[in-house]
């Protein structure tokens, strides 16, 4: 636990810049290349997972790794709810994505 604790000012502009960081990184490219093709994906980490997607998981490792990292305050019931939809907003977005890149590659193979 920081002495003294953290303002909440402080902790609302660690808030911003973390969406601040993660608005600049859904709007980056990220080339990937295989032995068939290069492609270029905007908001995706290196490895094809959409940013977005990566910090939602880093928040739910540290929400659930309480061996190292404590929250300072309770989440109230809005920002339960809030975290939650996130989650549940991710999740679809993973779905949805699948299911695009197979549309996406049948018409490639439909294309040829």
């Amino acid at each position: 636990m920081p002495s003294p604790p953290y303002s909440d000012q402080l902790r609302g502009q660690c808030r911003e810049r973390l969406l601040g960081y993660l608005a600049d990184l859904t709007q980056l490219s990220a080339v990937t290349k295989t032995a068939e093709k290069t492609q270029k994906t905007t908001g995706t980490t290196s490895n094809g997972q959409l940013w977005v997607s990566r910090v939602v998981q880093m928040i739910r490792t540290l929400e659930q790794g309480s061996k190292h990292v404590v929250l300072l305050t309770k989440l109230d019931h809005d920002d339960k709810r809030q975290l939650e939809r996130a989650y549940e907003t991710v999740s679809w977005l993973q779905n949805v994505r699948s299911r695009f890149a197979l549309l996406a590659s049948s018409c490639e193979i439909l294309a040829c």
